[in-house]
């Protein structure tokens, strides 16, 4: 498979689902659908653990989105610039939702909760540049 590097702030919801699936222990699969991909973990379990649900998108489903900010305590909000000293003029339009490990010692940015904390498991787990598929690339 033919890999390219991408840092994490700039991957698309692909990437991300699928990196985020090797932060936490998985060997994701890509399935091609009308519009693009989906993210498939074949051991991937429902949390009533009878039903298998392979598709994987954390950066769109709440329940899975959930399990990574329960598993790794996270902390989402959206950040107050006035409080936090930022220019409202300056503020990048993706940047609404932060996301902070329990720690205090990964903080990441996204246009929603969902998209910062995933960004800040890969980046716990994997660091600031990851290898993904080309084809999640070329997209």
């Amino acid at each position: 498979m033919d890999l390219a590097r991408i840092e994490v702030s700039q991957m698309t919801e692909s990437m991300l689902n699928w990196c985020a699936a090797i932060a936490i222990g998985h060997q994701p699969a890509i399935r091609p659908t009308k519009n693009g991909f989906e993210i498939v973990i074949e051991d991937w379990v429902r949390n009533d653990s009878v039903v298998k649900e392979p598709l994987f998108s954390p950066t769109d489903n709440d329940g899975h989105c959930g399990i990574l900010i329960d598993r790794y305590c996270l902390a989402t909000c959206k950040p107050n610039p006035l409080l936090d000293g930022f220019d409202e003029n300056e503020i990048d339009p993706d940047c609404i939702w932060a996301c902070v490990s329990y720690d205090g010692t990964v903080c990441t940015h996204g246009p929603d909760r969902k998209i910062a904390a995933v960004r800040n498991v890969i980046m716990a787990e994997l660091g600031d540049w990851v290898e993904v598929p080309l084809q999640l690339v070329e997209k």
